[in-house]
């Protein structure tokens, strides 16, 4: 273990301090085992199993468990190169759960259809050629603590997920565990992390208020950034704005202004970006029929007639994190409350939403992220088709009469 320091000094005790967290970590939580249900896991199905832990967490913690599928590739340039490897996410999916102090934790999640199966990776290049390459999928579960302090949790099982040809009963075993979830969330609730406030109205409304991003957003970072992108902008402009009015010119001066403007539009956006993540709250209000949401520096609101809502559920938000999808029968919508870190607490907050809503709730599946965007996509493009072919019929009801003087004079 302390190989690391004394071989990359700074780095190597950082490495250190990161592997002495993780074992303290297997000394405090012991031995964690997973047990699946069914073997392979089903491509497109659930993943049910249980994970056993040696020394039962407490009564009232929560877990997070993720999963996630990753594609891996190894080019090797040479025959006395070993390759350079490089990695995808494919997909994600991260929920969170509390323990029960039992030592026991049930694992209930679902694999989309539209991911790849698991693949091994290669013992051996496929060819003897210098330069080649190979691929694999790897599935990965994952359990830790969601304050994301490695002493306390933290183990990571490769799964076997591939096509079944003769799986019994997909879409009620998938509903099966869009039941099960939706019970949880009746008795769920979320941790003090979670910032979300909801108030009723005195006009009889309720309110959902979304506090600025900042952290969830990893707000510090992006300013970093912006500070980077300014002082580039601005070492630049003393020697760009000198030139100019000493009236010295060159035969590329209109490619470095455009350059110049490029930067400066962006740096503008990025420094409204950073106010907003830091400074802009977000309002979601539920008044007389009508759902107005308020968000951005300049307080844009968008409207939806609550009579048009069709269901309300959480879907992944930026930066990996969850967001609220409010979505109308002709499958339009708002996507609002982004930056929510945890998916079972966005799932909780659509809950709350649709109950305000009227609107009977129901827990989401990461397979209906994937759906829905499908059919979302497809609205567009039948709307758009619909479009041109009303322009098309348009057209030839009402013919241009210029064309009809141009044939007659010739």
């Amino acid at each position: 273990m302390l190989i690391p320091l004394l071989i990359l000094g700074t780095l190597g005790f950082a490495v250190t301090v990161h592997a002495v967290r993780l074992t303290i970590g297997g000394i405090k939580t012991g031995r964690v085992v997973l047990h699946l249900d069914a073997v392979p896991v089903p491509l497109g199905g659930p993943l049910r199993g249980k994970l056993k832990i040696s020394k039962p967490i407490p009564a009232g913690q929560r877990v997070r468990l993720k999963l996630q599928c990753t594609s891996l590739t190894q080019t090797r340039g040479g025959p006395n190169d070993d390759g350079i490897f490089s990695s995808r996410v494919v997909f994600e999916h991260a929920d969170t759960t509390v323990s029960d102090g039992s030592g026991t934790i049930g694992v209930s999640m679902v694999t989309p259809a539209s991911a790849p199966a698991s693949k091994i990776q290669p013992k051996k290049w496929p060819s003897h050629e210098p330069t080649a390459k190979i691929s694999w999928v790897e599935w990965e579960l994952s359990v830790d603590d969601p304050s994301e302090r490695a002493e306390d949790l933290h183990a990571a099982f490769t799964l076997p997920v591939f096509k079944v040809a003769e799986f019994p009963a997909p879409v009620a075993d998938l509903e099966s565990i869009r039941a099960a979830r939706t019970v949880e969330l009746e008795s769920y609730q979320p941790g003090p992390e979670f910032k979300v406030r909801m108030t009723r109205l005195p006009e009889g409304g309720t309110e959902f208020y979304f506090p600025p991003m900042r952290g969830a957003a990893n707000a510090g970072a992006q300013t970093v950034f912006f500070l980077i992108m300014a002082a580039i902008l601005g070492g630049v402009s003393g020697p760009l704005f000198n030139n100019l009015s000493a009236g010295i010119s060159h035969s590329g001066d209109w490619l470095v202004a455009v350059l110049y403007a490029t930067w400066a539009i962006l740096t503008l956006f990025m420094f409204l970006h950073v106010l907003r993540l830091w400074f802009a709250p977000e309002r979601l209000t539920i008044t007389n029929g009508i759902l107005s949401d308020t968000s951005g520096l300049f307080g844009k609101t968008r409207r939806m007639r609550v009579a048009e809502i069709a269901a309300i559920h959480a879907v992944p938000g930026g930066s990996r994190l969850s967001a609220i999808r409010i979505r109308r029968s002709d499958w339009r919508g708002l996507t609002v409350g982004d930056g929510i870190r945890e998916r079972r607490d966005a799932e909780w907050l659509a809950m709350q939403i649709s109950r305000a809503l009227g609107i009977k709730p129901s827990a989401s599946l990461p397979t209906d992220d994937y759906s829905e965007e499908l059919k979302m996509v497809q609205t567009f493009l039948d709307e758009m088709g619909a479009a041109r072919r009303r322009q098309r019929l348009a057209g030839e009801a009402f013919p241009d009469p210029s064309a009809g003087e141009k044939g007659e004079s010739s």
